[in-house]
This record gives C-alpha cells, structure tokens and sequence, in this order.
C-alpha cells in the first residue's frame, strides 16, 4: 500500500501536465475586451475605468511583470534598469 502510494506521488511529481495558464496577453486581451464593453459595467467602475484606461491595463499585467521576472535571463525582465 505505501509502496502504490509513494509511486503516485512520484508520477504527480515528476509527470505534470501543462498548467494552461494565462499569460501578459491574454490579459492585455481581456483588459481590452473589458475596455471595449464598459457599456456593461457599472457606472462607478465605467467612469474609473474610462478615465485611466492605460492604468487599468498596466494592473492587469502587473502581476505578470512582477512574478514572472524570475523566469526570465538576467537583464531581459522589464526591471532591470541597468
């Protein structure tokens, strides 16, 4: 029993599948998409957003920025200002 139990823990780990998960544009898409439906939204959120859409965009990829600069070589990340 251990033994069936320590070999599907080892094929979780060592066979992942893919996450699937969502990168800069994909959000940069779904910000626009947003931005394009503001017709939806309501109207203390639509008159925020409408007046810095830029900013809204940024907040959507900000998390990418930030999280995703480990994975990147040395100098090529958007925060190194060298």
């Amino acid at each position: 029993m251990l033994a069936a139990v320590c070999l599907a823990a080892a094929a979780v780990v060592l066979l992942p599948d893919p996450a699937w998960a969502w990168g800069p544009a994909t959000h940069v898409y779904l910000g626009s998409a947003l931005l394009d439906s503001l017709h939806l939204v309501p109207e203390a959120v639509r008159v925020l957003v409408a007046a810095h859409p830029f900013d809204f965009l940024y907040g959507n990829l900000a998390a990418d920025i930030s999280l995703a600069k480990k994975y990147v070589p040395e100098g090529r990340h958007c925060h190194h200002w060298h």
